[in-house]
């Protein structure tokens, strides 16, 4: 389920990435082996499609992901039923070249965040890796709904980790139970496109469940016992 959520899309790499420069049960050698199953995995399927489909090769490939830059990223196509910064932005404001930035910068800042505070001991691991799928949605331009079944890693963490829920386990609770129910019903008119109002609350949704866990860590002064890093079962 997590690799046909994450579609094999290249900036899912901050997930691996945060793992192993917080210190939660990736090491380097484990990051670096990933890299290349995944490149051999790109390199495999698409020999095998090739064979089954003789037109299709990499050039192709290189030029369908081109017109998907222009259609999705750059069209009018994706964002409307999306979440994203980006396509938030879109949305409220129409298209301005300076929409790209914000959903950079606020996604390398949970990741920041999430990388730091882990290393001091501060996040548990389904806080941080909550607030690392919350880097992923909001700075990815087009981030379709069955992307968002990944937010069912934070709440298998929850469940390991046991105890009592403090403020930051119900928004993580609560923020990725809320990704995984349906809201693409109610749209609004942006000129001639529809939008669903679901591409301004969920991304909202992440951010407010965000403050609330790096608030929590900041005045924590050591994590749950118990729940520190991501054991092999849990990464598993």
């Amino acid at each position: 389920m997590f690799a046909v959520a994450v579609n094999i899309r290249p900036n899912v790499g901050v997930v691996p990435l945060v793992l192993w420069l917080g210190r939660l049960g990736l090491s380097f050698r484990a990051a670096v082996a990933l890299g290349i199953a995944s490149v051999g995995l790109f390199g495999s399927l698409l020999a095998v499609v090739h064979g089954l489909y003789p037109a299709y090769t990499f050039e192709s490939f290189l030029v369908g992901l081109r017109d998907y830059g222009k259609l999705y990223a750059g069209g009018e196509l994706g964002y409307p039923t999306g979440t994203s910064i980006y396509g938030t932005l879109r949305a409220l404001f129409g298209y301005h070249k300076w929409h790209f930035a914000p959903p950079l910068f606020i996604a390398g800042l949970l990741a920041a965040v999430a990388i730091i505070e882990s290393r001091q001991g501060r996040l548990r691991a389904s806080e941080c890796v909550f607030l690392t799928l919350c880097a992923y949605a909001l700075g990815t331009q087009i981030f379709a709904n069955y992307h968002l079944l990944v937010f069912i890693i934070p709440l298998v963490l929850l469940a390991r980790e046991g105890g009592i829920f403090d403020r930051s386990d119900w928004a993580v609770f609560l923020g990725s139970a809320f990704m995984l129910i349906p809201k693409n019903y109610l749209f609004a008119a942006n000129g001639e496109t529809l939008w669903s109002w679901q591409v301004v609350a969920n991304p909202l949704i992440l951010l407010i469940a965000s403050a609330i866990v790096i608030a929590t860590a900041f005045r924590r002064s050591s994590p749950r016992e118990g729940s520190r890093g991501i054991s092999p079962q849990a990464a598993g």
